[in-house]
């Protein structure tokens, strides 16, 4: 097989930020499997500094009895959980009938003020934060807590009342949970090398690169914890033989270049002259031309005079989006736990 010398130039350092984000990615899973195993730690440190605090509760506030109550609503669904609410209990014996108010403290603007007559306000600010850090780790367990297959305890019947009770659900629901993550973890990982491997398979039976080659690219982006993305087919537009510098544009927007061309043409031949842009803008609206696939297709194959090529590429593929429909299915599930 033939192969472009100066291609090198543009693998090796993709090789290179690839085995990186690889790396780090493996490091970021483990670390996620982890802190799901062993996430009663931290949610019982910061709880026990919450309480501490609220020392002061109940509270009598002329004929008001101020409490402070942890609970928790079944999920409808047996296999996710609810995060825990905090909420202001007032009681009102003021009057011959008696009534109950329940007031959320999820809600950062007016929790100082409900809190304050009976904290202080300086005191119910410190409060505040601390609250606010941890119903982010709440937020956080009850999420990796929903990721499980198994009915959680939090959802059984009885008394869904008390911060330790919620920590001590949640954190037997990580745990859990914490072994399906790392099966469906290792099953991402060893597809994702799978597609790896497919996608250099795929541009090494490419060489050498030429104007109009079919290429397969996985972007490595530094905003992308499970990087790399999803191999994406690509037709090379500009190709420089002396330097190796390319361009390329992705399948689906070089089959709507394809078609702009083609209906362009089309009006050429009809007005007998060059038509203007908003003469095909308005055609193409005329035509409501659909958005094209991603795939290659015969067609495109055959534009960019690959066709002695076409079952090897189209074999590929096939493989490629094969193994796509899983990955994706399981780097979103891993995503929503990040």
């Amino acid at each position: 097989m033939r192969r472009n010398i100066r291609d090198l130039d543009h693998v090796s350092p993709f090789v290179e930020k690839l085995n990186f984000a690889s790396s780090a990615r493996h490091v970021l899973l483990h670390e996620l499997i982890e802190q799901l195993t062993f996430s009663q730690e931290k949610l019982l440190q910061s709880a026990k500094v919450l309480i501490a605090q609220l020392e002061m509760f109940p509270a009598d506030h002329d004929g008001e009895i101020h409490s402070i109550v942890w609970r928790w609503r079944p999920h409808s669904t047996v296999t996710k959980i609810r995060s825990v609410e905090v909420l202001l209990c007032i009681d009102d014996r003021s009057k011959a009938q008696r009534t109950q108010r329940m007031i959320s403290l999820r809600e950062h603007s007016t929790r100082v003020g409900l809190l304050a007559p009976s904290m202080g306000k300086r005191k119910a600010a410190h409060f505040s934060k601390g609250l606010d850090k941890f119903l982010i780790l709440a937020d956080r367990a009850t999420r990796w807590a929903s990721a499980g297959d198994q009915p959680s305890i939090l959802n059984q019947a009885g008394a869904r009342f008390g911060l330790l009770n919620w920590i001590d659900g949640v954190c037997q629901t990580c745990e859990i949970a914490g072994k399906r993550v790392a099966g469906i973890a290792e099953q991402f990982l060893e597809i994702d090398a799978e597609l790896n491997a497919l996608t250099f398979e795929f541009n090494e039976a490419r060489q050498p690169v030429r104007f109009h080659s079919i290429i397969c690219r996985r972007d490595v982006l530094a905003s992308d914890l499970l990087a790399p993305s999803a191999p994406r087919f690509r037709v090379v537009t500009f190709y420089d033989r002396r330097s190796g510098k390319r361009n390329s544009r992705d399948v689906q927007s070089y089959k709507m270049q394809m078609a702009t061309s083609r209906l362009t043409a089309d009006l050429r031949r009809l007005l007998d002259r060059e038509p203007s842009k908003a003469e095909v803008e308005s055609r193409r609206a005329e035509q409501r031309m659909r958005r094209p696939s991603a795939m290659i297709t015969a067609e495109l194959i055959s534009h960019c005079k690959l066709g002695k090529h076409s079952a090897g590429i189209l074999r590929l593929q096939k493989k490629i989006a094969d193994a796509m429909g899983e990955w994706e299915a399981h780097r979103a599930f891993l995503q929503a736990l990040l």
